[in-house]
């Protein structure tokens, strides 16, 4: 029951952070709170906790930002995916490889966007390029610094 609780805490606090910084400041859009949480999560979850995580993060990422409904939610899932597989093959103790890890699935959760825009037709955002690399490179150092910090604090209650 508490973990189900963490989950549910830390994916609200993802959302709405993220929301709230977003409309009180134009560009924190570049720093992706909720990919950060999906992650999280799917460095110490399974691969289908992860993904229904990252699915559930993602839709309620498209319900409030108004984009086509299951875009956040297809990319999250397979980022939750891809990040389970990923911590059960690397070592993600080094500040390193998380922040490689964070790059990545920061750039491919764009390209899957990327994609599905142009799958379904739809207009693609000014400078998405560019929004594409700020973001990565923004998210990518906070991210793997609050995974370990929530990591050392799980592993300090035990």
């Amino acid at each position: 029951m508490i973990e189900f609780l963490k989950v549910v805490v830390i994916t609200l606090v993802a959302v709405f952070s993220q929301l709230l910084l977003t409309k009180h400041l134009e560009y924190f859009y570049l720093l992706d709170i909720p990919l950060i949480a999906v992650v999280y999560f799917g460095t110490y979850k399974g691969r289908i906790e992860s993904c229904v995580i990252g699915g559930v993060i993602g839709l309620i990422q498209d319900s409030i930002s108004g984009l086509p409904l299951g875009m956040n939610g297809f990319s999250k899932t397979l980022l939750g995916y891809m990040s389970a597989s990923a911590s059960r093959r690397l070592v993600l103790e080094r500040f390193g490889m998380l922040l490689g890890l964070m790059l990545v699935l920061s750039l491919t959760d764009s390209t899957i966007k990327l994609v599905l825009f142009l799958g379904t037709g739809l207009t693609i955002p000014t400078r998405y390029a560019m929004a594409t690399l700020l973001q990565a490179l923004l998210s990518t150092p906070p991210g793997a610094a609050a995974m370990v910090g929530l990591t050392k604090l799980d592993r300090w209650r035990e």
